[in-house]
């Protein structure tokens, strides 16, 4: 499996520079962008776009779970919906 690595210490940066509340704000702009990426895409089949706002979520998202320092919880959801969703596949 590729891994994708985003920097924790320019990130934490950013959060000090901007704020929490800023960035929470940010995520939600990006939330919607991402959105209409996937909906451009399924109609043109052009990703460039949606290459573009998968990276900005991805990074907003990753600012969000270090500003909740949340990892245990966070990860015990992600385990509970891979394996729901896997029993509703037929397990």
């Amino acid at each position: 499996m590729n891994t994708i690595s985003i920097d924790t210490d320019v990130l934490k940066r950013i959060i000090e520079t901007y704020g929490h509340m800023n960035q929470m704000i940010v995520a939600m702009g990006e939330a919607g962008e991402f959105i209409n990426a996937i909906r451009k895409t399924l109609i043109d089949e052009d990703v460039t776009n949606l290459i573009d706002e998968l990276a900005d979520i991805m990074i907003v998202t990753e600012q969000v779970r270090m500003m909740l320092d949340m990892d245990v919880e966070v990860q015990r959801m992600i385990d509970f919906k891979l394996k729901r969703q896997v029993e509703r596949m037929g397990g």
